[in-house]
């Protein structure tokens, strides 16, 4: 993940105060490449302190979005939180700063695969990956292939961001982001890993 050029602004405008919120989000961006529950709950915790502090912070409503989605992939959420969830979204969706970049079109793709539509994720993720090639768009390219059946594309897509991005957390999206995939029948090759 990059930060969009259209969120720049934001950065430059705070000095020291800036840097401190950029960091804090750096730590919350750590904890969501690792993938896994335990890691996304620190995350949020972080988040919910950080946008407590900062709350015009446009990037971290976006990471909170993110995470709340993929939470509700391994612990599916009641309906009230589904649809303050869903508020959230729109909302997202309102900001301009936020318009045309991967992170929306991430989150969107994260929602729509959740939600079994396919083809709607590919189409967020084309516009995701036109904006930046990212370890984490080859994941999502992946479970979107899986859901339409097509494991020789999620096998490759799986194998590219490892690739961009090799490591046991890159493993652990594949294999338990949105829904489980068993790698030793998507993509054996990446096993060999996992047993280093």
């Amino acid at each position: 993940m990059t930060i969009p050029a259209k969120v720049i602004p934001e950065l430059i405008a705070g000095g020291k105060e800036q840097n401190y919120l950029q960091q804090r989000l750096y730590q919350v961006l750590q904890w969501i490449q690792h993938g896994d529950q335990d890691s996304l709950l620190k995350a949020r915790h972080l988040l919910e302190q950080l946008i407590i502090e900062h709350p015009d912070s446009i990037r971290g409503k976006a990471y909170q979005v993110l995470i709340e989605l993929l939470l509700n992939s391994y612990l599916p959420y009641d309906d009230v939180r589904i649809l303050q969830l869903h508020d959230d979204l729109l909302a997202l969706a309102d900001i301009h700063a936020l318009q045309d970049t991967a992170i929306l079109q991430q989150i969107y793709a994260i929602r729509d695969l959740s939600e079994g539509r396919a083809d709607a994720a590919y189409n967020a993720l084309q516009k995701s990956m036109a904006i930046e090639v990212s370890w984490l768009n080859y994941v999502l390219l992946g479970k979107t292939y899986e859901l339409k059946g097509e494991n020789h594309l999620a096998a490759d897509a799986y194998m590219t961001a490892f690739n961009l991005r090799p490591g046991i957390d890159t493993l652990s999206w594949v294999g338990n982001a949105i829904f489980h995939t068993e790698t030793s029948q998507v993509t054996p090759y990446l096993n060999n890993y996992l047993s280093d």
